[in-house]
């Protein structure tokens, strides 16, 4: 389960990688493009929470969701580094020039989740952000609905904090 989830986790960043480079590539992405895209990746990775992006002070400038919205979802033109948790990790990114994944954060609309941050680049000077979120639960319950081990238990730990705890029978 260990390999799966690792190809998992690399495919989604792999997709995420070449939405970023594309923004690069031409300078930024048409919004219509951008959507088409971002609306793919929720058909393509569970999990995947949200993609937006972040201008270079990290105000939210476009959103697009893989659910319906909840009472605490973010809106255009609010802070999406607001926590140190995603701070650090824009920080990581910008200087590193390097997407950059996070520790695991809470999910405004609840659950567990981590964060996937590109710099991006505007003929070459920076140009903001991409932040994808991507949640614990129904990732990691992909991975196992697709493992070949059936009834399979798994615990995800980071600091010694149990992040996510799943079964594949009762997932399935």
């Amino acid at each position: 389960v260990a390999r799966e989830s690792q190809a998992e986790m690399r495919d989604i960043f792999t997709a995420l990688d070449r939405m970023a480079a594309r923004w690069d590539a031409a300078g930024g992405t048409p919004p219509p493009v951008w959507q088409a895209d971002t609306a793919a990746y929720f058909r393509g990775y569970p999990g995947l929470h949200s993609i937006v992006w972040a201008d270079d002070a990290g105000r939210i400038g476009r959103i697009a969701r893989g659910h319906a919205p909840g009472t605490n979802a973010r809106s255009l033109g609010d802070q999406a580094l607001a926590d140190a948790v995603r701070l650090a990790a824009g920080r990581s990114a910008a200087r590193l020039r390097k997407a950059q994944a996070s520790a695991t954060v809470s999910l405004r609309d609840g659950g567990t989740g981590f964060i996937y941050i590109s710099p991006l680049a505007n003929r070459g000077v920076d140009d903001g952000f991409q932040i994808a979120t991507i949640e614990l639960e129904p990732f990691f319950n992909n991975v196992l609905a697709r493992a070949s081990h059936p009834g399979l238990d798994i615990a995800v730990v980071e600091a010694g904090r149990t992040v996510y705890g799943g079964n594949h029978a009762a997932s399935a």
